[in-house]
């Protein structure tokens, strides 16, 4: 793995470890609370830049970098998203995946049940966003090596979300903030809980008559970075 330096509360510095063939993160205690709105755009464009570099999906048997400890997996819920990971037993810390790290922020949801049957008029194969395998539209509704169920990233909301984040880290940065953890929290939460309210406003249109195989997740993660690149 390799290890990335990232601003955290208090102006104490993040190290979090990453591996880029795998696609994943692991995050030392709650780390991953610990992350400013300008270092969870920053590890956001990180993701989107090295996503080429993933080869292959991890083991599930796999072992605590710290203590040894075989790693749990585990089931959590932001809001209405569900995300997995896998978690030390001693508490020294978790490994969760880019995508269920984007889930665990509420930056994907999963699909609708109206937009399940739009998009299988519209295309027949799909990449899962999480372990890269085929999902046959015609045949299933999750994948069926990793079971991730089918999700994508609101540009639009994201987009909204992401210049939201950017305002408020310009903002810390300019009043030098040094509100407690917990409130910092709670206005991360409240920009991106806009997202859960999106629903049915999302149409797919023409962006989806694309010929091949390809990622909703991807598409969106462009889509955003594009947007986050004309902001500077």
């Amino acid at each position: 793995m390799e290890t990335q330096t990232f601003v955290g509360n208090y102006g104490k510095s993040i190290v979090i470890d990453l591996c880029y063939s795998c696609g994943a993160i692991w995050f030392d205690g709650f780390e991953n609370l610990q992350l400013t709105p300008g270092s969870i755009l920053h590890l956001f464009k990180l993701i989107h830049e090295k996503r080429a570099l993933q080869s292959k999906v991890f083991d599930k048997l796999l072992q605590c970098p710290r203590c040894r400890a075989s790693l749990s997996h585990t089931g959590d819920i932001q809001r209405q998203t569900r995300f997995f990971y896998e978690r030390c037993s001693r508490n020294h810390g978790r490994l969760i995946t880019f995508f269920q790290f984007l889930r665990e922020k509420n930056f994907i949801r999963n699909l609708s049940p109206k937009e399940m049957e739009e998009l299988k008029q519209r295309v027949q194969m799909l990449h899962c966003s999480n372990c890269g395998a085929s999902i046959d539209l015609a045949k299933e509704s999750a994948c069926s090596y990793c079971r991730s169920e089918i999700s994508l990233l609101d540009p639009q909301q994201m987009e909204k979300t992401a210049q939201e984040l950017q305002q408020t880290e310009a903002r810390r940065a300019t009043l030098g903030l040094r509100r407690p953890l917990v409130s910092q929290e709670l206005e991360i939460e409240r920009l991106s809980r806009s997202q859960s309210t999106y629903g049915e406003k999302l149409s797919f249109g023409d962006q989806l008559l694309i010929e091949g195989t390809f990622d909703l997740v991807v598409i969106g993660v462009e889509a955003v970075v594009s947007f986050l690149s004309d902001l500077g």
